[in-house]
């Protein structure tokens, strides 16, 4: 037991699947008197522990997804289960690993879209396609993100980089594409703001020393895309 508990002090276990069945032993044990190692402790290093396992690993099969049951997890097997104070640390792990859980993917997609912008500067149509079509195709990526930054980026690339980028975009948000016998923009309605505002910097754009050729190019780009992907994200709201 204290090699147990030095590891879990020192953080040693580093899955979330592993840590829960260690915080639960020893929540156990402490309860019925088998051990007198304090609660106190057991909150405070499952918190740390936590925390470490999202530094840990990027990849998403460590990571406890959150309708996960007590019994598949505690290593009591049907022992403890209705233990008060096993239910509650058990709850109290699915409720802090939820909250890092979700700092953790807001953290990942703030990185994509700064390596997104990036590569619209750097004309790199294969990231563009893939974090618009690959596997964010039905994620709203765009939730929350700074409109002034991406709007800055769209106006100072080329007329055709820009055509390409609303081509990529356009089929993102294609009327014609489902899941699970829903549109995509059904997944994508918290984008809504984000075009809104992105459609507000665009309208409010100095223009005064661009090329008209250019102008033109950003007006198409608010009408054909902008307005269109508003046009899908109202209905889906």
């Amino acid at each position: 037991m204290k090699d147990v508990i030095k590891r879990f002090e020192n953080n040693e276990y580093t899955t979330p699947n592993i840590l829960l069945h260690i915080v639960i032993l020893l929540t156990y044990f402490e309860n019925i008197g088998l051990s007198d190692y304090p609660l106190s402790n057991i909150k405070k290093y499952m918190k740390s522990g936590l925390e470490n396992c999202y530094k840990k690993h990027n990849d998403r099969r460590y990571y406890l997804i959150n309708n996960i049951r007590m019994d598949n997890h505690t290593g009591l097997g049907y022992i403890g289960l209705e233990n008060q104070a096993v239910q509650n640390i058990f709850e109290e792990f699915k409720t802090e690993n939820t909250k890092l859980f979700e700092q953790d993917k807001e953290n990942k997609q703030q990185i994509n879209f700064d390596n997104f912008i990036e590569s619209i500067e750097h004309n790199n149509f294969i990231f563009i396609e893939k974090f618009l079509l690959g596997d964010n195709d039905i994620i709203p990526v765009f939730k929350n993100k700074d409109s002034k930054l991406f709007v800055n980026t769209v106006v100072n690339i080329s007329n055709d980089t820009r055509k390409k980028l609303g081509s990529f975009l356009k089929s993102r948000y294609s009327l014609h594409k489902y899941f699970n016998n829903r549109q995509f923009g059904e997944y994508l309605a918290e984008e809504l703001r984000f075009w809104q505002d992105v459609k507000d910097e665009l309208q409010n754009l100095n223009t005064t020393s661009m090329g008209k050729l250019k102008i033109v190019s950003l007006k198409n780009f608010e009408k054909y895309i902008v307005d269109e992907n508003i046009k899908q994200m109202s209905c889906t709201v």
